[in-house]
């Protein structure tokens, strides 16, 4: 609005300076209003810019936004089955035939907990992207959040398998326990480690449900 006055004010002031009286110049006339328009164009343009400026930026951030989720939600998606594949291969007794649980673990157990590291700065970066993706990156936290912990359990879950399977070379915390009574001990401790993980899982899924919506969210409505 205060530009079209500006404009107004200008020819008309042009108007008034050139003006003959009462008689009509055409040439005049064409000449006040090109100069009108170049002089509002030339401090219009500042702000053209800006706007403009503005609307790519929204726009490229609303692409990385769901580039980066979708990443997100990939990576988690193959975390979970590598995950699930770990918790496999700990409780496989083919797995403790051929290697000891703690070489096995060992590799998977750093790996995994290497990528959920890398996912989680992953998504601190997207977090301060912009407040869209607030929702998703609390989401996407939980679950790696989770993924730890459920890491760590089998871990230690493995770490009692070994145990049992190894009553000669673990039975020595208690002088006076049998080696059977190592072994029941042990089986208690693998068992409710196992129970504990069974609990954790289902939740971790749920959110991952959660975060699948979330990325649908996040995508360029066409």
């Amino acid at each position: 609005m205060g530009l079209y006055f500006f404009a107004f004010y200008v020819f008309g002031l042009g108007a008034f300076l050139l003006s003959d009286g009462p008689i009509f110049d055409p040439q005049k006339t064409y000449n006040l209003m090109v100069d009108t328009l170049t002089l509002t164009a030339y401090f219009l343009a500042p702000t053209t810019a800006i706007v403009l400026f503005s609307d790519w930026r929204e726009q490229h951030v609303e692409k990385l936004l769901e580039e980066e989720s979708s990443e997100i939600y990939d990576k988690i998606c193959q975390l979970l089955n590598a995950f699930q594949q770990y918790l496999f291969d700990v409780q496989d007794v083919d797995s403790l035939n051929k290697n000891s649980i703690g070489s096995t673990e060992d590799s998977s157990f750093t790996s995994l907990l290497d990528q959920v590291d890398a996912i989680k700065m992953k998504t601190l970066h997207l977090s301060k992207r912009s407040y869209k993706a607030e929702q998703f990156t609390s989401t996407a936290t939980i679950i790696l959040n989770g993924l730890t912990q459920v890491i760590m359990e089998v871990s230690i879950m493995g770490g009692f398998k070994e145990k049992l399977s190894n009553p000669k070379k673990y039975n020595y915390e208690y002088t006076d326990e049998t080696d059977d009574e190592f072994i029941e001990r042990m089986q208690l401790n693998y068992d409710g480690m196992y129970e504990q993980i069974t609990n954790d899982l289902p939740n971790l899924f749920t959110k991952k449900k959660d975060l699948f919506q979330l990325v649908s969210d996040l995508k360029i409505k066409k």
